[in-house]
């Protein structure tokens, strides 16, 4: 098969709204098909020999998986794009540099000779107190998009709970993965193009055209996106909670509270 005219990885965190520009730039019909195919399992395995992706094409090498993917993430055009987190980059890079063709690459070196010199795209979220809450809900009740929603039970909802020191770790935890895309791009100075995902949110088709343009991928004036599938899923518990969170994180009470947590594991023998 022939290698992508052109290759764009979206660079991105949990729940920071990449499926969203996913599917805005597989809509296009010009700009590939991203999504998360380079994702591990628990043991930081890639999905060329277990996975959904393997369990359903079969499994394959490394490099006849790199092949594979590069193949159904590409559009007719020869634009072809991935979507890697930042939490698992390590596992892709750890497998691809057993081999003797990748063996010495830095990480920047082994990624363009992964995918054949690709543009980067960098999708930020803002407020991570939002997306620390969209990350808890997705995790408590198993739904990661609106599309699964029917799946779910009623209990798992129902047994949701509000908890100010797990959404305040994971606010730290995005944070620290954010940080590792933004030290990648300093060290090997790379400029991506860079979508904030609440300017997304609200004019996902204007965001994406001017993706297009960045990306130099022609389109025609009168181009037509294909009907959103995934909607919104924060909801008034969602800001419930978001609310809650900036009320006590300016408690004096709450900050002296913290505090005392914080000495406490920071005596604790080691």
């Amino acid at each position: 098969m022939a290698p992508p005219q052109k290759t764009y990885i979206m660079c991105v965190t949990p729940r920071c709204g990449s499926h969203l520009l996913g599917e805005a730039l597989h809509s296009t019909g010009l700009a590939g098909n991203p999504d998360e195919y380079f994702q591990p399992n628990s043991d930081g395995k890639l999905q060329n020999e277990i996975g959904h992706i393997a369990e359903r094409y079969g499994r394959k090498t490394l490099e006849e998986f790199r092949e594979f993917i590069l193949d159904i993430a590409s559009t007719d055009n020869g634009v072809a794009g991935v979507a890697l987190h930042a939490n698992y980059l390590h596992h892709i890079i750890n497998a691809y540099q057993s081999l003797p063709q990748y063996e010495g690459l830095n990480h920047y070196e082994l990624l363009n000779a992964l995918f054949y010199n690709p543009q980067f795209i960098w999708l930020q979220r803002r407020d991570k107190v939002r997306q620390a809450v969209s990350w808890i809900k997705a995790r408590h009740t198993g739904v990661w998009g609106s599309h699964m929603e029917n799946r779910v039970k009623k209990g798992d909802s129902q047994a949701l709970k509000y908890d100010y020191f797990l959404i305040e770790q994971n606010v730290a935890r995005f944070e620290e993965f954010e940080n590792r895309w933004r030290t990648f791009f300093e060290e090997f100075q790379i400029k991506p193009h860079l979508v904030v995902y609440e300017e997304l949110a609200k004019e996902v088709e204007t965001t994406t055209l001017d993706l297009l343009n960045a990306l130099e991928i022609d389109y025609s004036k009168d181009i037509r996106f294909a009907e959103r599938k995934l909607k919104k899923q924060a909801d008034t518990l969602s800001e419930e909670w978001v609310q809650r969170f900036y009320r006590e994180n300016q408690s004096f009470t709450h900050r002296l509270f913290r505090y005392a947590r914080y000495l406490r594991f920071k005596l604790l023998p080691k």
